[in-house]
């Protein structure tokens, strides 16, 4: 896990979009588990015949609520308010989901 200085990494699974779920079914294909929440630590990538394991601080999956993500940053921004330097910082190819981790969606 990387925690060394207080460095914590935080995985946040989104679900899949309206359009990835209707070109799996137009492929009559079902959408098989590229990402495997393994526990609340463990991420593993890959499919059919391996996977790679990846660790974290924290993994969310993709029904976690914006509540669960604010509780795991809150106390940065405590620390934040506090006079402490803190970052966020997300990052991904565009689509990953970056800022529906950020901000939600309209009624969150």
């Amino acid at each position: 896990l990387f925690r060394s200085r207080g460095l914590r990494t935080m995985c946040r699974i989104r679900p899949p979009l309206p359009h990835e779920l209707q070109s799996a079914l137009r492929r009559n294909a079902g959408l098989a588990p590229a990402l495997v929440r393994s526990d609340r630590r463990t991420l593993s990538v890959g499919g059919t015949p391996s996977f790679d394991t990846f660790d974290f601080s924290t993994v969310l999956g993709p029904e976690s609520s914006q509540s669960e993500v604010f509780g795991e940053l809150h106390g940065l921004a405590q620390a934040a308010v506090d006079g402490h330097n803190v970052a966020v910082i997300a990052c991904g190819p565009p689509g990953a989901g970056k800022t529906f981790t950020l901000f939600g969606t309209t009624e969150q």
